[in-house]
């Protein structure tokens, strides 16, 4: 009975499944969803894209070119068998040749050090290529991160240099050059960098970017990041007239009122408005419900299951359940949508999944501000 392990003449016991996916990876083929699947994928790429007499042969059944350092499969650098040239017959007696170099194997210290580079470099081209990112290193993050820890400590006339600096890590994606010992990402995503090393919410971090693409330094200095904030919740062609009325002098409440007032005349949402204006939710009358609703009492986080669209009305709500390649997508690219609300509030959207892989809302409700 043929061995169930075995998958296209490869010991998938022996096969490291990271090095196999990398190598596939690389070579730009679909993985496939399994590890046989990946072997199979390989095997088929090498016999169909180099001549046989250039294969090499792994101890673990692999096989591949013969200049790879190490097995794509298993890692090992010590099991191909090494390709030899064919014997030439010895020379008779009266015309004897010089005798020929004959170079040594590499000893097996050598081997285990070609094969640790060689599955290194396999697994650094594998991973994608930013060209934001070409040519920069950790330094440049270290320099980056050091330069806002010193303006957050320069209290409020250093938040439009503050936002301006943020905004060059988040678009130019410097907080993904932080990686652990195996290079591998040490953030998922801006907002994790930022409450690790900023040491503030990505809301925060948000909130102080849009305020530096919108207003200048002098501003920032003469009305703060509260007022500002409110000024770009208003539509913008309203906003240079209400930036100089907060400099005129107005509170925080009459902004608040203006904003709200303005917001009304171009038809945003009531309940938006009313929240903004800090009205309380007004009654529509006995047994009518209130068109308006507190924002505050929802602010957390919270996951909703998503479902694939009936056909019909009144058929039974189905799970959306992901492919291996999607869940593996969404993991990497992390998709998301922000929502700034009239009150203050910030609405974070991200896809999830769970471990079944089937497919998630997740929403983060934060106040613009809070740490």
């Amino acid at each position: 009975m043929a061995d169930k392990n075995v998958k296209y003449g490869v010991d998938l016991d022996k096969a490291d499944e990271k090095l196999v996916l990398a190598e596939c990876k690389r070579l730009g083929i679909d993985p496939g969803a399994t590890l046989a699947d990946q072997v199979g994928q390989l095997v088929g790429y090498y016999r169909k894209n180099f001549d046989a007499k250039k294969l090499a042969k792994c101890d673990c059944g692999g096989v591949f070119p013969e200049e790879f350092k190490a097995c794509p499969y298993c890692g090992d650098a010590d099991d191909a068998e090494p390709i030899k040239k064919e014997a030439k017959p010895a020379p008779s007696a009266d015309k004897a040749k010089p005798a020929t170099t004959v170079i040594d194997a590499p000893t097996k210290k050598e081997a285990v050090k070609a094969s640790k580079a060689a599955t290194a470099a396999i697994v650094k081209a594998a991973q994608p290529v930013d060209d934001k990112l070409a040519g920069l290193t950790a330094k440049d993050l270290d320099k980056a991160t050091a330069d806002v820890l010193k303006l957050k400590s320069n209290s409020a006339g250093a938040m439009h240099e503050l936002g301006s600096k943020l905004r060059e890590i988040h678009e130019r994606q410097l907080w993904k050059l932080r990686t652990d010992d195996k290079g591998k990402a040490t953030y998922r995503s801006f907002e994790s960098y930022c409450l690790a090393e900023v040491k503030m919410s990505g809301v925060s971090c948000y909130a102080l970017i849009k305020i530096a693409e919108n207003f200048t330094a002098e501003s920032v200095r003469a009305l703060g990041t509260t007022k500002l904030n409110l000024i770009l919740k208003a539509p913008e062609e309203d906003r240079a007239e209400l930036e100089a009325d907060a400099k005129g002098g107005i509170t925080k409440s009459q902004l608040t009122k203006k904003v709200a007032d303005l917001r009304a005349k171009k038809g945003a949402p009531k309940s938006k408005i009313a929240k903004a204006a800090g009205g309380a939710a007004a009654s529509g009358g006995k047994g009518r419900r209130s068109e308006h609703i507190t924002i505050v009492s929802v602010i957390g986080k919270k996951t909703v299951p998503m479902y694939r669209k009936p056909a019909k009305k009144g058929e039974e709500q189905v799970p959306v359940t992901c492919t291996k390649v999607v869940q593996e997508w969404i993991a990497t690219q992390m998709p998301y949508a922000v929502d700034d609300l009239t009150n203050g509030v910030r609405e974070l959207f991200s896809l999830v999944t769970d471990s079944k892989g089937c497919l998630q809302l997740r929403i983060n409700r934060q106040r613009l501000g809070d740490e």
